[in-house]
């Protein structure tokens, strides 16, 4: 195998979470009564507010929260569009060794990068996860 030169770069290792799902998450999905919302999102859409059954101005504070009241819930809904059959304790402990792995990664990191700065011929590699780095000349 032949040796990259360049210094190892921690993204190529990491494993991103960014949008994994968290605890309050499926509280909050819980909560959301999905018939009462597809109702308010239909009356919505022909400017009626759904809970007083009047016309309301688009320009107005009614319109305003019920539309960041849509978008709220439109975005913990699209979250759980692709994991509808999640249980919860299990999703949440692969997160969670997800995060450990993650650490460990940094840590090993660390250490290889260290190793890396240390190397003084062109010939010399630090091998990390079976990938070989040498030094730029």
């Amino acid at each position: 195998m032949y040796i990259i030169r360049n210094k190892p770069d921690i993204n190529t290792f990491i494993t991103r979470i960014d949008n994994c799902l968290t605890e309050k998450d499926f509280e909050l999905y819980n909560e959301i009564d999905k018939e009462e919302y597809i109702l308010v999102k239909e009356c919505f859409e022909n400017n009626i507010n759904y809970y007083t059954n009047r016309a309301i101005n688009p320009n107005g504070k009614t319109y305003k929260t019920i539309k960041y009241q849509i978008q709220y819930n439109d975005f913990i809904i699209k979250k759980f569009k692709n994991d509808k059959n999640t249980n919860k304790e299990e999703y949440l402990k692969k997160v969670e060794d997800i995060k450990k792995d993650n650490l460990q990664i940094q840590k090993d990191m660390i250490d290889v990068i260290d190793k890396w700065y240390q190397l003084k011929d062109y010939n010399d590699y630090v091998e990390y996860r079976g990938i070989k780095y040498g030094i730029i000349i």
